[in-house]
């Protein structure tokens, strides 16, 4: 597996987080707007914003039953049993003192995977990890059938979504064309002690979740498979 040379990373005394090419050798690197905030856990008052670092682009994808997983991320929208992943980009773990305070990104949502099968859902997500394997996450899906969310035949299903314990949590889903901009935008809340999740479509709001759960500590993206075959997915962006 090769890494680009010269892979952006920050570092500091409480925290390292490096970006690496998970499985697309071709991935360009480019400014973007994807953002960070890390915050010391000795010094709550005090934040550090990493912005600015980095542009993905994921390739075409084919995600077939043989494929085994790539990345090291838990299932997502799991209620199927069997699960294959495509390309993706992850973060390294932050310190012990150290957490995922916030974090933003926007994808262009690209066509619809083909063929889509009746049987098979596809995803595509941004999300923030715990040590203990749980997730905060927005959902874009495609699945004919519509077994995760009713959403319109022919566009994505845009949903906020959490992993807790092995379950899953859902807030309001609706419907999107390709080429809509979807912002996922995360947040702890510390006097609650729960991320906040918040999506938007080309700038307006359409649904959002609060989820009780310990610090995140690890970023990532995902194209996500249950039952495969899904088909092949167009290049996208996360910009």
């Amino acid at each position: 597996m090769r890494s680009r040379p010269q892979t952006p990373s920050i570092k500091g005394s409480d925290f390292s987080i490096s970006f690496r090419n998970i499985h697309n050798t071709n991935l360009p690197w480019a400014s973007s707007r994807l953002s960070f905030t890390i915050t010391n856990k000795q010094q709550r008052n005090r934040t550090t914003q990493l912005s600015t670092i980095v542009g993905l682009v994921l390739g075409a994808t084919t995600v077939v039953a043989a494929a085994a997983p790539t990345i090291d991320v838990p299932s997502a929208f799991a209620k199927r049993d069997n699960t294959r992943f495509g390309n993706g980009f992850v973060t390294n773990w932050t310190s012990d003192r150290s957490w995922i305070l916030e974090a933003t990104t926007t994808l262009i949502l690209p066509a619809l995977n083909s063929p889509q099968v009746a049987s098979s859902a596809l995803g595509l997500w941004p999300g923030i990890e715990t040590p203990a394997g749980d997730l905060i996450q927005g959902l874009a899906i495609s699945d004919a059938d519509s077994y995760y969310c009713t959403h319109n035949q022919g566009e994505w299903c845009i949903v906020t979504a959490a992993s807790v314990a092995g379950q899953m949590q859902y807030g309001a889903n609706t419907s999107a064309t390709a080429g809509s901009k979807i912002t996922f935008h995360y947040v702890y809340n510390q006097g609650s002690s729960s991320y906040e999740q918040y999506i938007s479509i080309n700038g307006t709001a359409v649904s959002s979740i609060s989820t009780p759960l310990n610090h995140g500590q690890k970023w990532g993206t995902a194209i996500e498979c249950q039952t495969p075959p899904c088909g092949t997915i167009d290049a996208h962006q996360y910009v």
